[in-house]
């Protein structure tokens, strides 16, 4: 691909679209310093901004295919994205996934009739374990606090990529 500086952010996100986890990479490593920065400014407190930067990047690669550039860059997207993270964004201590503990990442959808998504991520490696929704109030024949779907991720740490 050449020198990264020398792509463009537009070049980079379509080939994210289509899957390219390195072409994200390398937007990641671009402006994850720009919305980490962002986030600690509103938060006032680092180390909850780091959470809220992994979500934002986290929903950019699950929204990936309906996102648009605004001047030819991804940066002004991270950056409402965070806004919009922020007021509901919260971090458990622990949480049960899969028959795996991690730290559950998430907010309450008000207008998803109080769902909660969460995305669980491993401590030990920063991995993600897996999705879940969560009803935060009892409703629909569902409890409080009750998953209502979910998405187990599997993966190994492999010493290189399979050719």
């Amino acid at each position: 691909m050449g020198d990264p500086s020398d792509v463009s952010d537009e070049v980079l996100w379509c080939q994210a679209v289509n899957g390219d986890g390195d072409a994200f990479g390398i937007l990641f490593d671009r402006h994850h310093d720009r919305v980490w920065r962002h986030a600690t400014k509103v938060l006032g407190q680092p180390h909850v901004a780091e959470d809220v930067t992994a979500v934002v990047f986290y929903e950019a690669w699950r929204r990936r295919a309906s996102i648009r550039m605004v001047n030819d860059s991804i940066l002004p997207w991270l950056l409402v994205t965070t806004n919009n993270l922020i007021p509901g964004v919260t971090a458990s201590e622990q949480a049960n996934f899969d028959g795996k503990v991690g730290v559950a990442i998430g907010r309450t959808e008000p207008l998803r009739a109080g769902q909660r998504a969460e995305m669980i991520i491993d401590p030990a490696n920063g991995l993600v374990i897996g999705e879940r929704t969560i009803m935060t109030y009892a409703a629909f024949g569902f409890g409080s606090n009750e998953v209502t779907g979910h998405t187990a991720i599997d993966y190994r740490i492999v010493d290189s990529a399979p050719q």
